[in-house]
């Protein structure tokens, strides 16, 4: 039987993490929020990856409602941190040495996001990897429900790079191998890998004994 692999996307799959966090503060940067306060929201956004976005929005606009004009919603911030993400991910790379292990390590492979479904699907397009995927799966499911679905499948390793994906795996079960980790994550785990590069050392971590 295959192993079955699920992937988290920034940061995982692609190299997108510090792209997101810019264009993530520049969404609320027409706000007119001081510079302090955009300093706290990329805290707060490095603290909290591997959480949907629209979570995180909601509570920093409510956390900075004293100081926002009137004006300020929602909407116009989300819109405008989607247009940022379709302007400035077509430059993010794919992880150095993924293709490489997706073509040397035979398995069901899964994408387990807070990322909308359409955004991982075009990242995986532009990068011609979308035939190594038989699921994406992305926002509005969260993880934790994600890999239970998988879970049905067989027992299930999950790539992820925040505390959000190592608590997702815990909720379910899941084995969890750390990649390009957060700091917030490294102080969790043993063990982590910078990236695909080192199969061996891949398959140690994932727990396999493939030839």
């Amino acid at each position: 039987m295959l192993p079955l692999f699920a992937f988290d996307m920034d940061g995982v799959l692609f190299d997108s993490e510090e792209v997101k966090i810019w264009c993530f503060r520049a969404a609320f940067e027409p706000l007119g929020l001081p510079s302090e306060h955009l300093a706290a929201i990329d805290a707060a956004n490095r603290s909290q990856r591997g959480i949907p976005r629209e979570q995180k929005i909601r509570l920093l606009l409510g956390e900075f409602a004293a100081h926002l004009p009137p004006h300020a919603a929602y909407t116009e911030v989300t819109e405008r941190y989607r247009h940022l993400l379709e302007q400035e991910l077509p430059r993010c790379p794919p992880l150095p040495g993924l293709r490489g292990f997706l073509t040397s390590v035979p398995a069901s492979r899964h994408v387990c996001s807070s990322a909308p479904a359409e955004e991982i699907r075009s990242n995986l397009r532009r990068h011609t990897l979308t035939a190594f995927f038989d699921s994406v799966n992305g926002y509005p499911d969260s993880k934790a429900t994600t890999l239970d679905r998988l879970r049905r499948l067989g027992p299930v390793i999950f790539f992820g790079d925040a505390p959000a994906d190592l608590e997702a795996a815990r909720q379910t079960g899941t084995t969890f191998v750390a990649v390009n980790p957060s700091v917030h994550l490294k102080s969790q785990v043993p063990e982590w890998l910078e990236d695909f590069t080192d199969v061996p050392k891949v398959r140690r971590l994932a727990g396999l004994n493939i030839v």
